[in-house]
Order: structure tokens, then sequence, then C-alpha cells
């Protein structure tokens, strides 16, 4: 059960709640980060990264054309 909550993006302390453990760690012991997640969270992440890099590409970009102008 943890580790299906944490596969659909349960937060830790729901689930140490639901489970009622005191300790986070006792939690973590019973949740596997299962591929699928870890393969989400990167694509989520990469996906924030190439969005910023091709920001900063276009206004490099921009800032070029204005330095050809001058």
């Amino acid at each position: 059960m943890a580790t299906q909550l944490l596969n659909a993006d349960a937060d830790l302390a729901t689930i140490q709640d639901l489970l009622g453990h005191s300790q986070i760690t006792t939690t973590q012991r019973y949740c596997r980060v299962a591929n699928l997640k870890v393969q989400r969270d990167y694509y989520k992440a990469m996906k924030v990264v190439l969005q910023r890099t091709q920001a900063q590409d276009q206004e490099e970009g921009q800032n070029m054309d204005l330095r050809e102008l001058s």
C-alpha cells in the first residue's frame, strides 16, 4: 500500500500518518520507489530543464541580433 501511494504521488508525510508511524524512517522502509515514479520524476525535471535552456537560447539570440543592429 505504501509503495502504491508513493507511486501515485502521495506525500511521504501523508503515508506516514495513514500507516500510523511515529518515525518517518519507518515509513521510508515500507516505501520502495518503483522505476515508474523515478522515470516520471526524471522526465518532469528534464522538461523544466529543456524549457529553461530554450528560453536562454532565445534570449541570447535576441541579444546577438541587437548587437548586430548597433
